[in-house]
């Protein structure tokens, strides 16, 4: 039987480590194997403050501090965040997991919109300590097999001082980048439709009216409306949210309001300031907060007497 050269086979043997190693090293980073569980881990009980700088207005960070509950800072102003906001937003940084690897190189980061100056940065704090800081970049849809759009959703993120970038799982752009109204609180009104018994609309000069249920049936100074604008206008009244708020609080006293009462008891109020334009509005929903609404909002809120008037 004739023997193998050893020489041959170390040869051999080293060609395939050398191989194996160059592969490694050059292989395509979409085909790396050794990607992180996570980016992030928190003990999100322990986060005090979260801060983001989005891609969409750099100029005005967003800042989330927990003193209590959690509060919306603009400058030393505290304004009411969006309900859950906080919470939902520590619950995606820690079940963010790398799908892929899309880039090792900085010379990419634009490309993926997780720059310096092109993604959105996200620090989470403990006190003083910083316990994650990402930056977000563009979202998309991966390719399947037989399009080459309309797989699932995914996301570029890396961590703010590693050159790597990767694919995440989601829609993380839209959650993330938004400029700081997009953050506050929208309820502009909740009252229960059935609960109303009274409508008080306050104007100036002598168009003001009341309408009000009186055995069961709606009137306007003792004769009959048209109960079925009734009801739409209360529907509108009972989940009501507004988007757009006012640039500052308004001077005076309110010139027009709407009061909304069960018997004796208020359940909601409605004042503006009118103003060329949109009206500086505030609820008693949120008090300490001035809404702006635009010509077609107030149409809804704000209505003429001859809207209820029956038909005849």
């Amino acid at each position: 039987m004739k023997k193998t050269d050893p020489w041959k086979l170390a040869v051999i043997l080293l060609s395939l480590i050398l191989v194996f190693i160059a592969v490694r090293k050059f292989r395509s980073p979409r085909l790396e194997g050794n990607l992180p569980a996570t980016l992030v881990e928190l003990d999100t009980a322990k986060i005090t403050e979260i801060i983001i700088t989005p891609a969409k207005d750099r100029r005005q960070p967003v800042r989330l501090a927990r003193a209590g509950g959690w509060k919306l800072m603009k400058g030393e102003q505290a304004l009411r965040l969006e309900q859950g906001a906080a919470a939902s937003l520590l619950r995606v940084l820690t079940s963010v997991k790398p799908e892929r690897m899309a880039s090792k190189k900085m010379e990419k980061w634009d490309e993926f919109q997780v720059g310096d100056s092109t993604g959105t940065r996200v620090q989470v704090m403990a006190g003083t300590s910083v316990e994650a800081d990402v930056v977000i970049g563009r979202s998309g849809f991966g390719q399947t097999p037989t399009q080459a759009y309309g797989g699932p959703a995914f996301t570029y993120m890396r961590l703010h001082d590693e050159p790597e970038v990767y694919a995440i799982s989601g829609f993380l752009d839209a959650q993330f980048n938004r400029a700081i109204d997009d953050w506050r609180d929208k309820s502009f009104l909740r009252v229960k439709r059935d609960s109303v018994t009274r409508v008080t609309f306050r104007y100036p000069a002598d168009s003001s009216f009341v309408i009000e249920k009186i055995g069961g049936k709606w009137t306007m100074g003792g004769d009959p409306v048209d109960s079925m604008e009734v009801r739409s206008f209360l529907s509108g009244m009972e989940y009501r949210n507004a988007t757009a708020f006012a640039p500052a609080a308004p001077a005076g006293s309110a010139t027009v309001s709407v009061t909304l009462e069960k018997g004796s008891k208020t359940l909601g109020t409605i004042e503006a300031w009118p103003a060329e334009g949109s009206w500086a509005v505030r609820t008693s929903q949120q008090p300490d907060t001035f809404f702006s609404l635009n010509a077609a909002a107030r149409k809804d809120v704000f209505v003429p007497r001859t809207r209820f008037s029956a038909k005849r």
